[in-house]
């Protein structure tokens, strides 16, 4: 009986210790910046990279982070073939080129928020997520009277609170599954060949206004798109807004 005692105690006390223990770690984590609630979470939160559909579509999502010199370019480059795109803005870039944005929204293309900062928007809490999406919502508003409905990280950076603080206001988070890489100054012919290799049905490019030649290599983009039997729509019209899963890799599902 004094064994057991002892055992019961020894267990008990060792119990209270690591619990201690644990706790001065995660306090110590949250003191340096981390999301201590990634930590002790076990679901992981993805956003929307591409979409699991046997429609024949896919979508271009353009950042306007930059500067708009050939936005009018890409303008006509995409009504030449009757597309429509999603384009992502940031609300600093709202106010340096409101008449972009108003050009954009005038030829009937869609508008979803970018940031109104383009923080790195994983590490922001809740209020700094709201405060990021609402500055930009309000300057996309005072041009066009319309609110984005969707968002797109800056550099794709995102943690469960984004997520989760997103979707609460009302937005569907957006990532790619194809990158253009035109950020990095790629010639037009390099961009086709790498979209135009890669690209299947479901799934979302990204694409920069801005960069030094995607206006160049878009009429060449568009053809090869439709020549591989797809259409290019918004990117609202290629995912589901209700009934639906999202798998680990970020691939958007109907609910079945």
């Amino acid at each position: 009986m004094i064994y057991k005692t002892f055992s019961f105690r020894r267990a008990l006390l060792l119990t209270l210790i690591f619990a201690a223990a644990l706790a001065l770690i995660l306090f110590a984590l949250s003191r340096l910046g981390m999301d201590v609630s990634r930590i002790v979470s076990s679901q992981r939160l993805v956003p929307i990279y591409n979409v699991a559909t046997d429609r024949p579509a896919v979508s271009l999502g353009i950042n306007c982070a930059w500067g708009d010199d050939d936005l009018p370019d890409i303008l006509a480059a995409l009504d030449r073939y009757g597309v429509k795109a999603t384009f992502f803005v940031v609300g600093d870039w709202c106010e340096k080129h409101p008449q972009s944005l108003r050009l954009i929204y005038d030829a009937g293309h869609e508008l979803g928020s970018h940031s109104d900062t383009h923080p790195d928007m994983s590490r922001l809490d809740a209020a700094g997520v709201e405060a990021e999406l609402d500055g930009c919502a309000e300057k996309i508003a005072a041009v066009t009277g319309t609110q984005p409905l969707l968002f797109r990280p800056p550099s794709g950076a995102y943690s469960n609170t984004l997520i989760e603080t997103a979707e609460r206001l009302g937005y569907r988070v957006i990532q790619w599954s194809v990158d253009t890489l035109d950020w990095k100054g790629l010639s037009a012919g390099e961009i086709c060949s790498r979209v135009l290799s890669r690209l299947r049905r479901g799934d979302i490019v990204l694409l920069h206004c801005g960069a030094p030649h995607t206006a160049e290599a878009l009429p060449e983009l568009l053809e090869g798109i439709a020549s591989l039997g797809l259409e290019a729509v918004p990117v609202s019209e290629l995912i589901y807004h209700e009934d639906y899963t999202i798998d680990h890799a970020g691939v958007q599902h109907p609910a079945e």
